[in-house]
């Protein structure tokens, strides 16, 4: 919208920065299989990220940070005892650690002032005080198994999965 934000200024822009690491192992048997991956993937925005607005008194140009850290452990295990029936099951354990998009900054966010899985409080904005620095740290450990039966035209598909989160507590699902 026109009203709220400006796009006269090319210097307005928003810059992320996403990695990607992964280290993964198979191995096949004859009648097991086991997939293992452990990744880690980091998302941030450019600290000097902006926005050219309107609704501010004293400045056009308010910036913006984000920023995501995420550990992530899979196993998978497929037992195939005989070719109509499958056994599926498997582990993931996720560790996060999450700034959610902040609100609008009268200056640059300073990134020394967030550390990923570090629970440490953040400088207060002048204008906004602490509210929109929300930081948020969170593990999941899932877990599910799967029986997979084939008979002629015949399909019967069973399972159940476990997920403890640390926010959202135990959940079973069948």
């Amino acid at each position: 919208s026109t009203y709220l934000f400006k796009y006269n200024n090319s210097q307005n822009f928003i810059g992320e920065s996403i990695q990607r690491s992964i280290l993964s192992y198979e191995k096949k048997w004859e009648k097991f299989y086991s997939s293992s991956q452990l990744s880690y993937l980091s998302y941030s925005m450019d600290n000097n990220s902006n926005y050219g607005v309107t609704f501010y008194h004293g400045t056009d140009k308010v910036y913006v940070y984000a920023a995501s850290h995420d550990i992530f452990l899979d196993e998978l295990v497929i037992y195939t005892p005989i070719p109509i029936f499958e056994v599926v099951s498997g582990v993931s354990l996720q560790y996060s650690s999450n700034l959610p998009t902040t609100n609008y900054l009268t200056k640059p966010f300073s990134k020394s002032s967030y550390e990923p899985f570090i629970e440490n409080e953040i400088e207060p904005d002048p204008l906004f005080g602490d509210f929109g620095l929300n930081p948020v740290t969170f593990y999941n450990i899932s877990s599910f198994i799967q029986m997979f039966y084939v008979r002629n035209k015949f399909n019967i598909l069973a399972g159940l999965r476990h997920d403890k989160n640390s926010l959202y507590g135990n959940r079973f699902n069948p």
